[in-house]
């Protein structure tokens, strides 16, 4: 997110994937839900306040969390 192009888009992708895939998460993995929605809504703060480096943070976190979801974690 932090790195250099145009983060709304890049954010508005994550969220729009998130909204694709939310239903299936919930009904597979429901304790990662409320992971993956915080550290979706700390990259939007992030963006939003021109932050980098917690949007670097939230996107760890967010790989971390898709690792833990496709079992690669």
């Amino acid at each position: 997110i932090s790195g250099d192009g145009d983060e709304d888009a890049t954010i508005a992708r994550i969220e729009g994937t998130w909204d694709a895939i939310r239903a299936e998460v919930e009904s597979s993995r429901p304790e990662l839900v409320n992971g993956i929605q915080a550290t979706i809504d700390m990259a939007r703060t992030a963006v939003d306040a021109n932050r980098p480096a917690d949007a670097d943070k939230a996107f760890g976190l967010l790989t971390d969390l898709i690792d833990a979801f496709v079992g690669d974690g």
